[in-house]
């Protein structure tokens, strides 16, 4: 089984002590073998184990009932106990199956618990679960949770629950343990840990699960390893950089994953293609001014984030020798010239500007660039004028999709202005522009930070603009590598419809967006993989006639899907959390009475791989966020609500 977060390495210390009992049944005819209970407490022992979790399997060995009876808290003070066995209502209430033939009831279990928090304060457990996975579990849940609220079983305390994985009737050996591999796996490096609470809502809300009994406050978590990061990216690309650094040897994935990961610009580089004449000005440009200011503009979509990503990958060496050992994408990097590379470790500070306010891009600025920490803009450039004098590169993207990027662009303004101080910026011309609208009536952006009235690549000065025009031989190599990496390997007559496909995909006059949004939806919707299929009809209505061709196929497909995407129009900030069900709550108030049952969690898992390139990921207040990735996106979406109505 693949642990919870396969790209990342495990927790440096464990967190929380684990504690499994597999007990099979007795009963020939049950499905409970040591095969299956064995390989169910190993799947959750290996997720866990991944997570941060000391492991002590009470399987074999002394007394269970002793053992259990007498657990205390060890120094990691938080538990797990995962119990697995044949469970049954008797006589007096719920009971679990031990080897011997006796049986465990509730009583023993709120013992455990009790025992296990210790009787002194400064000797208590930062928080317990205890994980029932048994026929009858969510009445023996209850039975154990109520003797813990009475005098003699314990006393009524936060941050102590027992999860039952099923309802009234029967479990179902190594249901859960599937299920939990792959809620620990929804959250992700946005998030700064693991919430108990969170975990097992996702699992119940699924119906993975029966029921929580008990409480967790946000103090009881697990840590992540590269947890908290800051800045958005495309949920597509994010499941593309873990897949590629699941398969990618330890020591290049513990030096590329941080570093990819604290980059925040740009998708993944081995996505790249051409762009050879741009990247080699602006690395002349890193290597010789002294100062001043370098702005990246063209349409949005067409790859102004992806050159800069490759500019901050190609100027670490070390990064450059991580992605040559990613065996499958080894030809795209074996040999770049040092021309189309910045000097080593060029930037000093980087920044993603996607949903940051001036407050919160000025704080990150003084972080990175170890000057005391601030969010007043006068008090960040005196203390730039007062640190020691010395060379200063800032790498700045996304300015337009900020918060408040007239702000920011006069803060950036400054910065180049200052000795020493050279910037890099990516930005669209206007906040009016868009795909499909190429052309906008102003350029306020450019206007706000200072760019000359002729913004050709040979104006002099110490402000210097580029902007990308379409490049269709990289667009069109750029859909063959999609092409080959995601079409389905049994596709009839494989090659040449690649062949075919770049073709009709790369002659649209279009930018990379569109080429990568086309490429998802032949993929996503295999009818028009079919050689008489009118292609034309997918294309011809440019980024937002293949986004009104993705909102029906997946309105068909699931309706509570398409209700998530359709919510994520009205997110605001950085988006919606999916923590405590936020997210599903916002789509459940677009679902139409006709659309089944209410959204799930699971929903949520299927929405982030189907509609994938249509979703940014991001983080706010230490949980994952989402919205639409596009502004053409979230306009369309309130265009047809306000015509609906």
């Amino acid at each position: 089984m693949s642990p919870a977060h396969p790209s990342t390495p495990p927790a440096p210390s464990a967190w929380f002590d684990l504690v499994t009992v597999a007990i099979p049944s007795t009963n020939p005819k049950d499905s409970w073998s040591a095969d299956d209970v064995n390989q169910a407490r190993d799947s959750v022992a290996t997720a866990l184990e991944a997570c941060g979790g000391a492991v002590t399997d009470w399987t074999t060995g002394d007394d269970v009932r002793q053992r259990l009876a007498t657990w205390k808290a060890s120094r990691r003070r938080a538990a797990i106990l995962y119990w697995t066995s044949h469970g049954e209502l008797g006589e007096f209430g719920y009971e679990a199956l031990l080897p011997s033939g006796e049986r465990l009831t509730d009583v023993d279990f709120a013992r455990a618990l009790s025992a296990h928090f210790g009787e002194q304060d400064d000797d208590q457990a930062d928080w317990i679960l205890l994980i029932l996975d048994t026929c009858k579990s969510d009445r023996g849940a209850w039975e154990i949770y109520q003797r813990l609220s009475t005098p003699t079983g314990g006393i009524p305390r936060p941050n102590a629950g027992i999860l039952a994985t099923a309802n009234e009737g029967p479990a179902y050996c190594g249901a859960f343990p599937r299920a939990l591999e792959e809620k620990l796996a929804s959250f992700t490096d946005y998030d700064n840990g693991i919430k108990i609470g969170e975990l097992t809502r996702r699992l119940t809300s699924s119906g993975r699960s029966g029921r929580l009994v008990g409480d967790f406050t946000d103090d009881a978590f697990i840590p992540l390893p590269d947890g908290g990061r800051k800045g958005q990216v495309n949920q597509e690309d994010y499941v593309d950089l873990r897949e590629v650094l699941r398969t990618a040897p330890p020591h290049v994935r513990d030096h590329f994953y941080p570093k990819a990961q604290g980059a925040e610009v740009g998708p993944p580089v081995w996505w790249f293609r051409g762009r050879e004449q741009e990247r080699l000005e602006i690395s002349d440009w890193l290597r010789s001014a002294t100062h001043g200011l370098y702005i990246m503009t063209g349409v949005a979509g067409s790859g102004k984030s992806a050159i800069l990503g490759m500019l901050l990958a190609t100027s670490d060496p070390q990064m450059l020798k991580a992605l040559e050992k990613i065996e499958y994408h080894e030809r795209n990097f074996a040999s770049i010239p040092a021309l189309f590379c910045p000097p080593p470790d060029t930037f000093t500070a980087v920044v993603h500007l996607s949903g940051r306010s001036l407050p919160e891009a000025v704080a990150e600025l003084a972080s990175q660039l170890n000057v005391p920490s601030t969010a007043n803009a006068d008090e960040l450039m005196s203390a730039l004028d007062s640190a020691e004098a010395g060379k200063r590169t800032l790498l700045l993207d996304a300015l337009d999709e900020s918060r408040d990027p007239y702000a920011i662009a006069g803060l950036i303004r400054r910065l180049a202005s200052a000795p020493l101080m050279k910037v890099l910026v990516g930005t669209r011309q206007s906040l009016r522009e868009d795909p499909d609208h190429p052309h906008p009536p102003d350029r306020y952006l450019l206007d706000c930070l200072g760019a000359p009235a002729d913004i050709t690549r040979d104006a002099q000065g110490p402000t210097k603009v580029m902007v990308l025009h379409r490049d269709p031989t990289a667009i069109r190599d750029y859909i063959t590598a999609r092409l080959q990496a995601t079409l389905p390997p049994g596709t009839p007559d494989r090659d040449n419809c690649i062949v075919r496909l770049t073709h009709q995909i790369g002659t649209v006059d279009q930018p990379f967006l569109f080429a990568r949004l086309a490429a998802h939806e032949v993929v996503a919707d295999l009818r028009w993989l079919k050689p008489g299929a009118d292609l034309a009809d997918l294309l011809s209505g440019g980024h937002t006639g293949i986004f009104d061709r993705a909102v029906a196929r997946l309105r068909r497909h699931n309706p509570r899907i398409e209700a998530l995407l359709h919510s994520l129009a009205y997110a605001r900030g950085n988006g919606f959390p999916r923590t405590g069900g936020i997210w599903a709550i916002a789509g459940n108030a677009l679902l139409q009475p006709n659309d089944g049952t209410e959204i799930n969690d699971d929903d949520i898992d299927h929405a982030l791989k189907l509609a994938a390139p249509y979703i940014m990921l991001g983080a706010e207040f230490g949980d994952s966020t989402y919205r639409l990735a596009h502004r053409t996106f979230t306009d369309r979406y309130l265009s047809l609500d306000e015509r609906d109505n």
